[in-house]
Formats: structure tokens, sequence, C-alpha cells
């Protein structure tokens, strides 16, 4: 039974990225399965890359000082956040929030191997999260450094039981989210709310990786900082040194509070997934009821489905969030970047369209319009019956996607601007820039979700996250806006202002806009007048 009911969670898993339909036992077309398993295997390569050529820069110092154990802490470190981020909403929805618990409760299978065969799925996604960075590092550390029998042999058992360490903490954060949200009325806030709480702390983290590495006197190197990471030192001195004891601290560190962690689980797992809890009710109060205009009421509906799904929210509003992000990193660093403007006058030419065109980028990766009329399904009929025109439907989605997207972006223009010490020429034409680029991933999103969309779904994460409107808009606008971070770099080199090359792009944004308009208006709307499911 356990192996049936993993196998239905590998389905599960494969179909969330694969896109098959189980409702009608379709599949995606082994092209498009073809390029999504390329990307993936491309990020991964990068991102094993990236924490290679980083564990290879501080191989060498320890060459130079001793201290084998360096790469090895900082990679564990890296490791154990990454895991932890990645899978503590997947275990909050595989183990506390499946939608398949009471149907599977109501079958002659014992919870234990319902719960059973869910930690296991968490700890292989834990594995291959660990494997992005621990691969790289340890290969990196055998070629440049070597390992001894004892150092290799502490290695394997850091690589084999780090998961469960991550996996403790991953389902304890999971649980206190779970417990959090089903008290309050708008569970769409809290999961949206610690999503980003949990990109900040990463992006935090990751910055401040750095400062465990201080400058000592004369010259030297100051690990104090990294030797007080306890458990992470502890990984590190054993793989990279092969310290017993620090191998003897980190494993009852991982099974001692894993063992716990577990038993308590299984042993109220019926109890937890069983248990209602509701938020406060509150009191019904009469209050007259407020019209609009057929197109608002179209608008303020496409308003009221994106905020009211976080996964709406967090897959096709991810850029907003970016954003913002890389707007406040850019802010902390700006004293730095003045510095090198004074000094370098090639890099005053290039940073202030660098900077505004990164930003642009980053909004192209908003995708709300792209999955809007897949979001539709079973309502489809309903606004093909309304006395609605077809054009109001889209040009309501379009605004939707344009009213989510451009006020944050151009309040992360703003901080950029203000950080770097823009022009304000400079800084207008940055936020006309970036509202073209909002404007050109609407259009196109849109244009691409009438042409493909995807109806049938049991879970509306599958038509926000798959289909071929999704994947064409979210590649096809960053490619777009990559072509223009190019040529905005060779015009800056030249000397151009960055006015001029954010007028330049606005246009080229502008007519793009136009055509995919023209074609809405008409030949789109009679599409969306005639889509069936």
């Amino acid at each position: 039974m356990f192996k049936i009911l993993l196998r239905s969670r590998f389905d599960a898993f494969w179909a969330s990225f694969s896109g098959a339909d189980n409702k009608n036992k379709k599949k995606r077309s082994p092209v498009v399965t073809g390029l999504l398993i390329a990307l993936f295997a491309f990020l991964a390569i990068y991102l094993m890359f990236a924490f290679g050529m980083m564990c290879f820069g501080m191989d060498l110092l320890a060459l130079e000082t001793g201290d084998m154990w360096v790469s090895q802490t900082l990679s564990s470190m890296i490791a154990s956040l990454l895991c932890v981020v990645g899978s503590v909403f997947t275990a909050k929805t595989q183990i506390f929030e499946s939608k398949d618990n009471e149907l599977l409760l109501a079958m002659p299978i014992e919870p234990k191997y319902i719960f059973l065969s869910r930690m296991t799925m968490l700890l292989i996604v834990n594995y291959a999260l660990e494997a992005l960075v621990m691969l790289p590092a340890i290969g990196v550390h055998a070629v440049v450094v070597g390992y001894g029998f004892v150092e290799a042999l502490f290695t394997i058992l850091v690589f084999l039981l780090l998961p469960f360490f991550t996996l403790t903490i991953s389902t304890l954060v999971a649980w206190v989210i779970s417990i959090i949200s089903s008290k309050l009325r708008n569970k769409t806030f809290i999961n949206v709310l610690f999503t980003v709480l949990f990109l900040v702390i990463y992006f935090i983290a990751c910055g401040a990786f750095g400062g465990f590495v201080g400058s000592g006197a004369e010259g030297t190197v100051d690990l104090t900082g990294l030797k007080n990471t306890f458990v992470f030192y502890w990984m590190g001195s054993a793989m990279g040194e092969g310290n017993a004891l620090g191998m003897l601290f980190f494993t009852l560190c991982t099974i001692i509070p894993a063992s716990i962690t577990f038993y308590l689980l299984n042993r109220s797992f019926v109890k937890i997934i069983t248990t209602v809890r509701g938020a406060k009710k509150i009191a019904y109060k009469e209050k007259s009821e407020k019209t609009s205009s057929p197109f608002m009421a179209l608008f303020k509906k496409e308003l009221r489905r994106f905020f009211t799904s976080s996964a709406y929210i967090l897959n096709a509003g991810m850029g907003n969030i970016m954003t913002v992000i890389i707007a406040v990193m850019v802010a902390f660093v700006a004293p730095d970047i003045l510095v090198e403007l004074e000094s370098e006058p090639i890099i005053a030419q290039i940073v202030p369209t660098a900077c505004a065109i990164m930003i642009a980028f980053m909004a192209s990766m908003n995708l709300v319009s792209a999955p809007s009329i897949s979001l539709e399904d079973k309502n489809l009929w309903i606004l093909q019956c309304s006395p609605i025109s077809s054009k109001a439907v889209l040009m309501a989605k379009l605004l939707t996607h344009i009213t989510v997207c451009a006020p944050l972006t151009i309040i992360s223009v703003v901080i950029v601007s203000i950080a770097i010490k823009m022009s304000a020429l400079n800084a207008i034409f940055s936020i006309i820039m970036s509202i073209s680029v909002v404007a050109f991933t609407g259009y196109l999103g849109l244009t691409l979700g009438l042409k493909f969309p995807k109806f049938n779904w049991q879970n509306e994460t599958v038509a926000v996250k798959q289909g071929f409107a999704v994947f064409g808009t979210m590649f096809g606008s960053m490619i777009w806006t990559m072509i223009f971070f190019f040529v905005g770099m060779v015009l800056a080199i030249l000397g151009v202002e960055l006015w001029i090359i954010g007028l330049i792009i606005t246009l080229a944004n502008a007519l793009v806009c136009a055509l995919l308009h023209l074609y809405l208006v008409k030949g789109g709307a009679k599409r969306f007048a005639s889509l069936q499911k």
C-alpha cells in the first residue's frame, strides 16, 4: 500500500510540471514536455555551476590558509536554506491541507502509510534541492583539495542526513503556518505574507553569507563568525577536516529532533488533518448594493479573482514581489554604486541604464493576463451568454494586469532612481519604459491565453502555472526584454542618454501593443466568443 501511495505522490508531482490532464486522460505534447525537461535541466546546471564556482574560489583560499572546512560550511548553510524555503509550503499543502485527506482516510488504508508516503515525497524533494548545492561543492572540493577516507565517509553521511535536518524545520514551520492561516478569514493574505517573508529572509541570508568571513589583522581572514554557526560549522569541519566530534554533534542535532517530530506528527496525524478550525465569524450588516457599469463589474471580478487566490498571486504576480525586493537591494548597495559612478566614467554611463532595464525585466515576469482566460473554465459560458461584448471581457482582463503590475513597478523605479540619484528626465522615461513593458506583457499574455487556453483543470494552480500561454508569455517577454537590455547597454556605452534609450524601448513596445490590440478587439473577440471547453 505504501508503494501505491508513494507512486500517486510521484504522479501528482510530475503532473504539476508536465501538465498532464488526468481528468480527461490527456497528456502534454512530447515536444512541449521535452522543452520543459530541457528548461529544468538548464536551470539545474546553471545553479550547480554557480555554486561550484563559488566553492572553487573558497577552496583555493583554503589551500593557502589550511581551513578546509570553509567551503563545506557555507555550502551546507546555503543548501539548508534552499531546502527549507523550497519545501515549507509543499509540506503545508501535502501534509496539513491536502485535498484528498478525507478520501484516503475513508479507505481501508492505515493512516501511518498516508503520512509516511507524504513525508517520503518531501524527503526526496529535499534531496533534490540539496543536490543542487552540495554536489558541485563536494565535486569541486574533491578536485581542488581532495578527501581522505574519513572526510569522504563523513561527507556521505552529511549528505544523507542533511535533508532530515531541513525537513524537520520545514515541517514544523509549515505546521505553524497552517494553524495561523486556519484562524484567519483571509488565507490568501497569510500565504502570500509568509512566502514574501521567506523570500526576504532567503535574500538577506544569501547577502549576509559574506559577512561571516571578515578581515583580520595584516590582511588575514577572520573566520570567527563562520565558526559560530554551530551546526553548520560542525557539518563543514566533519566534511572538510574529518572532525568526528563535529559529526557526532550534527548527527545528534538531526536524528533526535527528526525522530521526535516524526513520532508526534505520525501519532496525531489523523487528529491534525480532521480538526476543523474556523475563523472568527463576522456579524452580518445590511448594506446597500452598489451598482457598476458592465465593464467595471468585469474589472472588479478580475481583481477579486486575483487577490483572493494565493496560487494566482504567487505564480502570476511574483514579478511584483521580486521587483520590489531587487529595488530595495539596489537601494542598500547604492552608496557603493555612487562611489563607482564618481571614479569610473564608463560605469556612470552604464549603471543607470542597467538599473532601469533591470526593473523593467523583473516587471516582465508578471503573468497575470496569461492564465486569466484559462481560469474561466466552468464559468466561460456565463461570459459568452451575458449581454457583454467579448471585447469588454478581454479589455477588463488586460486592465487588471496593468492595474496589478504597474503600481509596484513605478514604486520600484522611483526607489532605484532616488538611490542612484538619477536625473528627473531619466527617471520619468524609466517609469514610462517600465509601464510599456508591463503593457507588452499584458497584451502578449492575453493573446497567447486566447490562442492556447487550458481548460478542464482540477486545481487552479494548474491553470496558473501550466499551459503554453503561461510558458510562452514568460519566455517571450523575458527574451524581448533581454534584447532591449543588450541594445540599451550598447547605446549607453556609446554615450546615449537613458531617456533616449527609454523612449526607443517605449516606442517599440507601443508598436507591438498596438498590433496586438487590433487583433484582440477584432479577431480575438470573435475567438473568445467561440471558445469551447
